[in-house]
Formats: structure tokens, sequence, C-alpha cells
């Protein structure tokens, strides 16, 4: 079955991120104006920690959506390392089936386990954050409820990468759409009702249960539960399945820990030398700057499934030419949102009387490079791992472990505050990570970053100019008539 990622498929992936934009412009003034800056604190907390749980997914997640796609593009093996070649048409529903089979085992284990960690460390951890202040029973009763929620969200997690590895990705997309719109409409009502943290929890939970049950329909359409069901399963154990994919799914898991330690362990750290307001403000920049990230990422990931088949297919040409667009489609977006953000954003949030604000631009700007490097080799890595390979992982760690580091040591022995943060994380992978990765894969593709760039740029304006005369004959005749 040939993957390929239609116009649909594309303006399906940005509709459903202008409604994340439109949630964010129509509930965000309303959680700042009316969820008092403690509140919105804590809820930054509970984001961090379910961040951190998600890291028991354990990269099964990406090596789910590769292994999948490599099936529905015809492989009828799959390999611990590397991959067989393909045959476009024909889909091993046997290999399929013992998959989908094998990773529910894995994600009932690990949710298991999120469960007693959450229950016990999380609660001690969260205990020593809001002990001292009012209604501490009601928001410790709250956080019972978001364990709940966040271990029925990891145990479903392996749908999203079911669904990309089929290369329905507008489907995914149109998932995005809903659910955004139910957020916007329960968390907007609870806000407005002085409901605060209780009203995003509800929101972000009845969010996870309606992504959880679309998933499953866009899934398991009708053709393939007959396939499935009258297929033979190849593997009959969990060892079997573990055998295959675990070898690069423990590296895709611990570049996730070394990962989170880079970007996300940040937010346990401010805790130390500020308040719950300055949180705040720091944990609002860091969700604007993510969201930016991860919008400009749009057209990118929409293009992974392919961007496997051709990798099986060995179709370096066609490779290297979407990724040059896609990547410079990337780097645009995320250089504009940024550029939005920190010449506006306080002075938009100004107009409107919000009590939480974003970090001054001193703190702002280096913290935005910092992203947008991230987006950079992030995007690289990507291209690297579409062989089934994961060479960096011992590269994350040390990295994430050093940002730990230094970040705890000039915090605890210097006055620089934020600064200690910003510092860790941008000199630790400017040594190392972001021109490694780049260069790696700019030597495969026998071309240089600057010509993917402009390559990628120039195949951009031709299809705009395509797209324009195309247009321009209609304009033309309809002013006639």
């Amino acid at each position: 079955m040939k993957i390929t990622i239609s116009k649909i498929d594309i303006l399906l992936s940005y509709s459903s991120q202008i409604l994340k934009i439109a949630s964010g412009v129509l509930v965000l003034p309303m959680i700042l104006i009316w969820v008092p800056s403690n509140e919105l604190g804590i809820w930054y907390i509970f984001s961090a920690i379910s961040a951190f749980v998600l890291l028991l997914d354990f990269g099964f997640s990406p090596t789910i959506m590769r292994s999948v796609s490599y099936i529905f593009s015809g492989v009828t093996e799959l390999k611990s390392n590397g991959f067989s070649s393909g045959t476009l048409g024909k889909v091993d529903y046997g290999l399929l089936k013992s998959i989908i089979r094998g990773v529910k085992r894995i994600y009932l284990i690990i949710s298991s386990i999120a469960l007693v960690i959450l229950l016990i460390a999380g609660t001690i951890y969260i205990n020593s954050i809001i002990g001292d202040i009012p209604d501490h029973r009601k928001y410790m009763i709250i956080w019972v409820f978001y364990v709940l929620v966040t271990v029925i969200n990891l145990f479903f997690l392996f749908y999203n990468p079911l669904l990309q590895g089929r290369g329905l990705v507008g489907k995914s997309y149109i998932i995005t759409i809903i659910t955004n719109f139910t957020y916007i409409l329960i968390v907007g009502i609870g806000v407005y009702l002085k409901y605060g943290l209780i009203a995003l929890i509800v929101g972000n939970s009845a969010t996870i249960i309606l992504t959880i049950i679309l998933s499953v329909l866009f899934f398991y359409d009708k053709n393939l539960k007959t396939e499935l069901r009258n297929a033979l399963p190849k593997y009959s154990t969990l060892k079997e399945i573990m055998a295959i994919l675990w070898p690069n799914t423990y590296k895709v898991g611990l570049v996730a820990i070394g990962s989170f330690c880079i970007s996300k362990s940040a937010l346990f750290f401010v805790t130390s030398f500020t308040d719950l307001n300055t949180l705040a403000s720091y944990g609002l920049s860091l969700s604007g700057l993510t969201f930016i990230a991860g919008f400009s990422q749009i057209f990118f990931n929409a293009y992974m499934p392919e961007f496997n088949q051709m990798r099986i297919m060995n179709d370096t040409g066609n490779l290297m030419r979407k990724f040059g667009i896609a990547h410079s489609i990337s780097l645009l977006t995320f250089i504009s949102g940024i550029l939005v953000l920190n010449i506006f954003g306080n002075r938009i949030l100004s107009l409107i009387n919000v009590s939480t604000y974003l970090l001054e631009n001193k703190y702002l700007w280096p913290i935005s490079l910092i992203y947008l490097l991230e987006v950079n080799f992030t995007n690289f890595t990507a291209i690297l791992v579409t062989k089934n390979e994961i060479p960096y992982m011992k590269q994350y760690l040390v990295s994430g472990f050093f940002i730990v580091l230094i970040s705890l040591v000039l915090i605890k022995y210097t006055s620089l505050g934020l600064w200690s943060i910003i510092i860790s994380q941008g000199s630790v992978q400017l040594v190392y990570n972001y021109w490694k990765w780049p260069t790696l894969v700019c030597q495969e593709f026998n071309t240089s970053f600057f010509n993917l760039l402009r390559t990628g740029l120039a195949d951009i304006c031709q299809r705009s100019r395509l797209s324009l005369s195309k247009i321009q004959p209609k304009r033309i005749t309809g002013q006639m008539k």
C-alpha cells in the first residue's frame, strides 16, 4: 500500500493547528484573567509531571509508528535494526495482528507502573509543593483524579502511532480538530464560571477520552477488522514481539529521558528559586514556545510515514528533496512565530488585563533561540531514525545529565537565577547535538546544510508560482465576463 500525503491531509493538519491557535486566543485570556496565578502554577506542575510520566512510553510510540509504516509498505519481516525491502500493495495482516496484540500487553504493563509511581512518589511531591496553601485537601483530590486520567491516556497512547503508521494522517488531525473544539467549550465555560483548575482538569480529561474513542473508530475500519479477524498471528508470545521492538525502543526511550532533562526538567528547578507566580510566567512562556515549535513541525511530521516508505524503497533523491522542503517550511514557520511572540506577546496580554505574563524579553529571546536550534536538529534526527537506527542515544543522555548537573550547580552556588537554566541548556547542546546530526545527514545526502535549505526554498517558491499561475487566468476570465 503506497503511503501518500495528500493536500487534504496537509489542509487538515493546518486546520487542526489553527483551531489550537483559536483555543489559545479564546481560552488562554480567560485562563489568565479568571484562574489565579497560584492555580496556574499548580497546573503547570501537573502538566510537567504528566510529561514525565509519558516517558514511560519509553520510545514505543515512534517504534510502533515506524513498524506499522513498514508493514503497510509491504514488509513481511520486521528487524530489530535496519529494515528489509517491501512490496507495495501487499500487507502482512498476520504480522500486523501480532504487533497490535503485543503492543496492548506492553502498554498495560507500562500504565500499571505509572499508576503506582504517580500515586506514591507523585503524591509526595505534589504535597510538598502545595502543602501550605489554602484548600490543600481540594487540590490533592484533584491530583488523584488527574492521575487516573493520565494513566488511562498512557494505556491508549499506542493508537496514535497506529494511525500515523497506517498513513491516516488526515484522520489524526480530524481527531485534533474535534478534541480542540471540545476543549475550548469545556474550559471556556468552566473558567468563566470560576472553576479555575477544576475546569482545566475536566477539559483535559474530556479531550483525552474523546481522543481514545475516535482513534479506535478511525483505525479499525470495516476492511481492517475483516482482515485482522481472518489473519493468523505471525508471533504468539510477547517475548517474540519485544525481541523485534525493544532494541530500538529502549534507545528511543533513553533519548526521550535525555530530551526531557534537556528541555522539561527546568520546570522543577524553577520552583527552587522562585514563587508560583514566576513559575506561571515561565510555564506560560515555555507553553507558547512549545506550541510554536509544534505548529512549525506540522508539515514535517505529516510526511514522516512517507519518509519511512521512501527509505524502504531506497528513494534517496525524493527523500532529500521532500526533507529539504519540509525542513525549510518548519524553520520559516518557527522564526515567524517567535518574532510575533517576543515582539507582541506581552503587549497583547496587557490589553486584556491578565494576571500572568510572559517572561521578560532578556530571558525570552535566548530561550527562543534555543528552541529554534532544538527544532532544527530534531528534524535531522527524525530522518536518521527512518533507517530504523538510533545513533544519538548516548549523546542525548550525556547532554541531559550535564544540563541537569550544571543547572543545579549554578542555581545553588550563583545568583544567576533563570540564567542558570538558559546557560546550561544552550552551552551543553552547542558542544555537540546542535551541529553533529545536521552534519551527519548532510554528509549522507552529499550536500550542505545551506544548500539543502536553498533547494527546499526554491522548490517552495516554484510551487507557489505554479499555484498562482493556475489561479490568475481564472481571475482574468471572470473579469472579462
